[in-house]
């Protein structure tokens, strides 16, 4: 599913999902922050998003700037720094089920 979303999505350079212990991370890296919003927001990913945000207990997400395409270690890394900004707290979805 990721490689093809980096061959039909212009300005995604990379996408992936992984596991870090208990927290599962689906990393994209983008060439600008706009390419990236306008995806995020639009087509299908935009209404996938807005259906499943009603049914997460819970849901974390962060973005950040790199000079290149970070690690895994690197992405997990700067996901605990970003929780501990955060104190721990994600974007609560509204459970209907």
């Amino acid at each position: 599913m990721f490689s093809t979303l980096r061959k039909k999505t212009d300005g995604c350079v990379k996408a992936e999902m992984f596991r870090s212990g208990q927290v599962y991370f689906a990393v994209s890296v983008w060439e600008s922050v706009e390419q990236m919003c306008a995806f995020a927001q639009g087509g299908l990913h935009g209404k996938l998003t807005d259906m499943t945000m009603d049914n997460m207990a819970l849901f974390y997400n962060h973005t950040h700037e790199f000079d290149e395409v970070p690690t895994r270690a690197q992405t997990v890394a700067i996901w605990h720094t970003m929780m501990d900004a955060r104190g721990g707290k994600g974007t609560v979805g509204q459970l209907t089920g």
